[in-house]
């Protein structure tokens, strides 16, 4: 009996797989007078059903061919739809098929889809698929950028959160790494925030006084300010229009101590500050200064911070050095000059030259370009025969030498440039999540 069951479950196993075999040779033969028709719709109709009966690896690139057909007669989006599911299917069914992993991301570059293509290059990668085209299309993909062509008169880091101060038609105000506005280019002057997003603006009528990242008021201030650092430790450095040196005055215009040449921002209960002489020191909350050290010169951030990447960056008997945070030395470093520390390499200018170091400040990329900004989320901006272009840490070029001006990228995927041939700034983004 159960020879008898097992001898009825073969055959029908096998009528079954006769039977599927046919209708599957059916299908072919149907999508391959359609070809010759140049039905190509209805060819991969019948190509997709014999595939569904039985992946083959044939069977498939005879309907990518006729998908490919499709789509350079009809260049829309069902026919590219078609071909995109296609390598889709070959991808799931033959991902050792190196060539049609490169296709299906060439197809989503051609496109724009960039996020797209990178999901199909990770995809192969987790597969264990490589190639020296599939390595060269991840690079391109992953540095692409678009543009949002909003222009501005100037653009300026504003806060940690990758926001900037923009002015636009002579007044300034705040927008977000989007581009969207955060406040309104209402104001004569709006200076850097600090990392709680509080901010100093000035009215075209003369009235300054510090908000909060709500546009709550937390003081007024009675004098004219014509450039002011981050609002910090209840204290803020301004220089007042009229005046030359800058001084510190709390959130009410009160003025506490000041006589100096430059200012910055307080942290840590210290602030740097430039004598009339010349000369950098570090003062304390009651503007006496800590310690016996004063330097040739002292590296600022965009919003006064003596503190940036974890460096100090000072100036002492002619030479720059690195610094940690304790005020313990690194290293010197032979530079005319040096760049703010943004992330692990820090452009410098030698022998009129810019190149990049390590923070530690061993030479990374040797001084070449005339000039350079900081490396910041992988890639810095160099200049090269007038023009600005990006390079990764490989010292790879990866945007090229397109821009009048290049900023720095935050993490936000956002940087500003100047367009070759137009006056003012733009951002320009990652197309992918870096």
């Amino acid at each position: 009996m159960i020879a008898a069951v097992c001898a009825f479950g073969w055959i029908f196993f096998l009528d079954n797989l006769g039977s599927d075999g046919d209708e599957q040779a059916a299908y072919l033969k149907k999508a391959e007078e359609y070809y010759s028709e140049r039905l190509y719709e209805l060819s991969i109709e019948e190509y997709e059903k014999a595939i569904s009966i039985e992946p083959k690896l044939d069977i498939y690139r005879a309907l990518i061919t006729a998908c490919e057909d499709f789509y350079a007669e009809e260049r829309t989006s069902a026919a590219q739809k078609r071909l995109l599911s296609a390598y889709s299917g070959v991808n799931d069914d033959f991902p050792e098929v190196t060539e049609y992993w490169e296709q299906h991301a060439a197809l989503q570059i051609s496109a724009g889809k960039y996020q797209k293509a990178m999901t199909v290059l990770n995809a192969a990668e987790k597969k264990g698929i490589t190639s020296e085209l599939l390595a060269e299309q991840h690079k391109v993909v992953y540095w692409a950028v678009k543009a949002r062509y909003q222009e501005y008169e100037t653009i300026s880091k504003y806060a940690g959160a990758g926001a900037y101060t923009v002015t636009v038609d002579g007044l300034m105000g705040i927008v977000s790494n989007t581009g969207e506005d955060v406040l309104a280019a209402l104001y004569s002057y709006v200076g850097p925030a600090n990392e709680n997003g509080d901010v100093l603006v000035q009215t075209v009528d003369g009235e300054a006084f510090i908000l909060d990242k709500d546009g709550v008021k937390l003081g007024r201030i009675s004098a004219r300010v014509a450039e002011a650092r981050a609002y910090s430790e209840g204290m803020i450095a301004v220089r007042f229009e009229g005046r030359e040196d800058w001084c510190f005055i709390d959130n009410i215009g009160n003025e506490l101590f000041g006589g100096f040449a430059d200012a910055g921002r307080f942290s840590g209960g210290k602030a740097a500050v430039q004598k009339a002489d010349g000369s950098w020191i570090l003062i304390g909350t009651t503007g006496e200064q800590t310690s016996a050290n004063s330097y040739e010169g002292m590296l600022l951030g965009e919003d006064g911070s003596y503190i940036n990447g974890s460096r100090l960056m000072l100036k002492k008997n002619g030479a720059w050095g690195l610094y940690d945070a304790s005020g313990e030395m690194l290293g010197t470093i032979a530079a005319e000059e040096i760049d703010l520390c943004r992330q692990s390499a820090i452009a410098y200018k030698k022998d009129g030259k810019w190149g990049f170091m390590k923070r530690s400040g061993e030479v990374f990329i040797e001084p070449q370009y005339e000039d350079a900004r900081s490396f910041s989320c992988g890639a810095a901006a160099v200049k090269q025969n007038g023009k600005w272009g990006f390079i990764n840490t490989d010292g790879e070029l990866i945007i090229d030498f397109i821009y009048d001006d290049a900023g720095y990228f935050e993490k936000g995927g956002s940087c500003p440039v100047i367009p070759e041939g137009q006056s003012g700034y733009s951002l320009i983004y990652w197309t992918v999540s870096h």
